[in-house]
């Protein structure tokens, strides 16, 4: 079963984290083979067609915790 929770993210982000990740050189980045894995399980969709659930790069969130009304 797996558990881990779906990722979505803009083709513009996807190209901005493998530009990062490329100019970053071996055993200078802990937990870059693992980073790399998340993305390439990934499912890169073009930026316009990001769903209105999930945050992508130089975005600004508000976000309400329910159980205390807190905003």
């Amino acid at each position: 079963m797996n558990t881990r929770p779906k990722i979505v993210i803009s083709s513009l982000d996807a190209d901005r984290l493998d530009t990062l990740l490329g100019s970053v050189p071996d055993g200078t980045f802990p937990g870059k083979a693992e980073l790399e894995a998340e993305l390439a399980r990934a499912e890169i969709v073009e930026p316009k067609k990001i769903p209105s659930t999930v945050v992508s790069m130089n975005s600004t969130v508000r976000f309400r915790v329910e159980s205390s009304q807190e905003a």
